[in-house]
């Protein structure tokens, strides 16, 4: 696999690119469905990799404001939308990969790879409901 990144700009910095690239790459070679990852997880997941890589966190405060802004039905919506708000779904994505979780994250994929809806497949991987990431950092 090669990971291009763009010509970086004067004192731009290259690892919040590159970490994002990298993120996608990762889930790119764990046997993806034949329509691919869902949007919201490839989005969230580099979100997520550029925020670490900025030095930025997330906040895990900060993402659950923004689930409990948008509420249960904006997040289904985002788990359907063909272009996700990329700052909802690194939302979603921040307590399913924060590191006291993430070793569940293959729990999440199988499902997702076998065709089982996000909601249902956080469940299954997390035990977590949609209420629940309402309330849960």
């Amino acid at each position: 696999p090669v990971i291009r990144l763009r010509p970086a700009a004067p004192g731009q910095q290259r690892q919040p690119e590159a970490a994002a690239a990298i993120a996608l790459l990762a889930l790119d070679l764990s046997a993806p469905p034949t329509p691919g990852w869902p949007a919201w997880l490839c989005i969230g997941s580099a979100e997520i990799a550029q925020a670490v890589a900025r030095g930025e966190g997330p906040s895990p405060r900060a993402m659950l404001a923004r689930r409990q802004h948008a509420g249960v039905a904006g997040i289904r919506a985002l788990f359907t939308a063909a272009e996700p708000d990329p700052a909802l779904a690194m939302a979603v994505c921040a307590p399913l990969l924060h590191s006291k979780r993430r070793h569940l994250l293959a729990n999440l994929l199988d499902p997702l790879r076998h065709g089982t809806d996000a909601e249902s497949a956080i469940g299954i991987a997390y035990g977590l409901t949609l209420t629940k990431l309402m309330t849960e950092r």
